[in-house]
């Protein structure tokens, strides 16, 4: 007798998160023990929740345990990003409703939902957000951003409208870690199924064929990448001392950021 086969969940197309802070300021995020991979705050579908704020405090209950008070809308929009389901009425993505929430209780993560849970101050969300950039301009792969994961890809470009990570992060970024949250696969994984052995320009000296000037510019672009997540993490981390050294100090470095923000733009439009 054959088993009844499970039907496949289909998206409602409709997603809730919400960002709660403590009394310092820092934002409650965890790693996700599910798919899509990444650190986030609690986040879920509306389903039959009954609506937005509903859904927001069921998720904020059913993965961290604690208990919604209040909701302030701060941010909303369509976003398409790939979910575990099926694709539902309007495609791949989500209509998101993003609340600052008050909250009581004592934290208690599930553990089937999230993992070192945590909070984090603005400067430390920085970090694992530097990560997904990397990520995402083939910095680094796959495995590797499953082991040590950065910010959520989509949640990347809500925390960016929350204001959260608005103060560092590239413009030049946000496209490639756009395409990660569609379920697309990131820069360098895309080009490394397309290089091939370029037989026209040997490497002097060996019988082997080098890489195609596409593939070193890929490379290019995930060095301009990691060296801009790093550059921007230290020149906002710096505190300068007062007077007019630090300040010309200050501004010499805010130039070279733009100048590597520039250097990053142009290796992106080459290697498109």
């Amino acid at each position: 007798m054959n088993a009844t086969a499970t039907p496949a969940l289909v998206c409602d197309n409709a997603s809730v998160g919400v960002l709660i802070a403590d009394q310092a300021g820092r934002l409650l995020m965890f790693e996700r023990v599910r798919p899509p991979l990444g650190t986030a705050p609690p986040a879920g579908h509306v389903d039959d929740h009954g609506g937005y704020e509903s859904a927001a405090a069921a998720e904020v209950a059913e993965e961290v345990g604690l208990t919604v008070v209040s909701l302030d809308l701060v941010a909303e929009g369509w976003r398409g990003n790939r979910c575990r389901r099926e694709a539902g009425p309007f495609g791949v993505g989500h209509y998101w409703r993003v609340y600052a929430a008050t909250v009581t209780g004592e934290l208690d993560p599930d553990a089937a939902e999230a993992r070192n849970a945590g909070w984090y101050t603005p400067a430390e969300v920085r970090e694992p957000a530097a990560r997904t950039v990397v990520y995402a301009t083939g910095g680094t792969t796959t495995s590797e951003f499953a082991a040590q994961p950065g910010i959520e890809p989509v949640w990347l470009r809500w925390l960016t409208a929350a204001g959260v990570v608005a103060d560092w992060l590239p413009d030049a970024a946000l496209p490639a870690v756009e395409r990660l949250a569609k379920g697309q696969p990131p820069a360098g994984a895309h080009h490394a199924r397309n290089v091939r052995p370029n037989r026209r320009h040997p490497v002097r000296g060996r019988g082997r064929g080098r890489a195609p000037c596409r593939a070193r510019r890929c490379e290019q672009l995930a060095r301009a990448g990691r060296a801009l997540a790093v550059l921007q993490e230290r020149l906002y981390d710096v505190e300068f001392c007062e007077g007019p050294a630090g300040a010309d100090v200050a501004v010499h470095l805010a130039d070279a950021a733009r100048s590597v923000r520039a250097a990053s733009v142009l290796t992106a439009a080459v290697t498109a």
